[in-house]
């Protein structure tokens, strides 16, 4: 089906029963098509991504991981013993742990090391981020 023929055919549902239209089309494509009307850069590459992918991302507008679950995630990153790392971050060993484990399973990561590498390519993080956290 060309671009035109689903044009058309949105058009004479949309005739027929505005609110019942747009209510039938399936949200995928809504979003699809409101991306569109709002001035997409390319409607068919849009498109062609949503049948890929199922919808199409929405940019996150919040972090992953809280600045707590960051934090410790760092200080187990720097091999920071969980101690110390309780101290610096004024928080009990358990809540520390509980931390690490909780940003590792968010980042579906191994390992600190691992959730650092992918922090760092989501773009959650940079270098700067890696030296030494002072205690807050």
């Amino acid at each position: 089906m060309t671009p035109e023929e689903i044009a058309g055919r949105i058009a004479a549902i949309h005739a027929e029963n505005p609110q019942g239209a747009w209510n039938r089309i399936p949200p995928l494509w809504r979003d699809v098509l409101t991306a569109i009307a709002a001035g997409a850069p390319d409607a068919h590459l849009l498109a062609s991504a949503a049948l890929r992918t199922g919808k199409p991302q929405a940019p996150r507008t919040r972090p992953l991981l809280t600045r707590g679950r960051l934090r410790a995630l760092l200080a187990a990153y720097d091999g920071t013993d969980l101690a110390t790392a309780a101290q610096d971050l004024g928080l009990r060993p358990a809540t520390v742990r509980t931390y690490i484990r909780d940003a590792l399973r968010t980042l579906d990561a191994r390992d600190a090391a691992h959730a650092v590498e992918i922090l760092l390519a989501r773009g959650e993080i940079s270098e700067t981020d890696l030296r030494p956290l002072p205690p807050s």
